[in-house]
């Protein structure tokens, strides 16, 4: 008897152990693609609000959760099915829920270096996970609330955690900057992907 619940037991555990992950990347893509159909939808309605339109029949939105508070963008990378919010300023809440921008470098489109980090989930196509599949002449497209911007991958390099330089900028170029941990030293050092706003 003992034997058939340890073995029921283990199995469970066993079980648990590899739906857990599963479960938890599959609830963050499902709570980022939210944020970003909000966000999108928020867009329109103020998009129609500008041009007069209302709809008499809207239902009362006050009691959902507005996700999109502080997402300032969508991050787009074709090549890797990259699809993801950036939420404005680097805290732990943010970089668990998506990827976020790190506040007092650039804004997108215009010169400076926008600079954005996220996880690197150690599960295919989560976060920034696929990032070192980049190379130069790669497209990566920011979308904000009234503008698309496509920059074009000019490099990457794998620096130490206090190399803040590839933050920098020379003050003429319009950059973009992507930063994610690289798993495969310890301790961890830093992915940088560059790139520079396309013509």
């Amino acid at each position: 008897m003992w034997r058939k619940v340890f073995a029921v037991t283990l199995i469970l555990c066993g079980l648990s152990v590899i739906i857990f992950p599963m479960a938890r990347d599959g609830y963050l893509k499902y709570q980022q693609n939210n944020m970003i159909n909000q966000w999108r939808s928020s867009l329109m309605q103020v998009s129609d609000g500008a041009l007069g339109q209302t709809d008499s029949d809207d239902q009362d939105n006050t009691m959902q959760p507005d996700l999109t508070e502080d997402m300032e963008a969508l991050l787009i990378i074709e090549k890797i099915g990259l699809r993801i919010p950036v939420l404005t300023g680097v805290t732990d809440h943010n970089l668990k829920q998506a990827a976020a921008s790190i506040i007092g470098t650039g804004k997108p489109g215009e010169i400076g270096n926008y600079c954005i980090a996220a996880h690197r989930s150690r599960t295919y196509g989560i976060q920034f996970n696929r990032l070192d599949e980049l190379i130069k002449g790669d497209a990566i497209i920011i979308e904000t609330n009234n503008q698309s911007y496509t920059y074009i991958v000019t490099e990457s390099m794998i620096v130490e955690p206090d190399k803040v330089e590839v933050l920098q900028n020379d003050g003429q170029k319009k950059q973009i900057t992507l930063i994610t941990c690289d798993y495969r030293t310890k301790p961890y050092l830093r992915f940088i992907v560059k790139g520079e706003l396309g013509d």
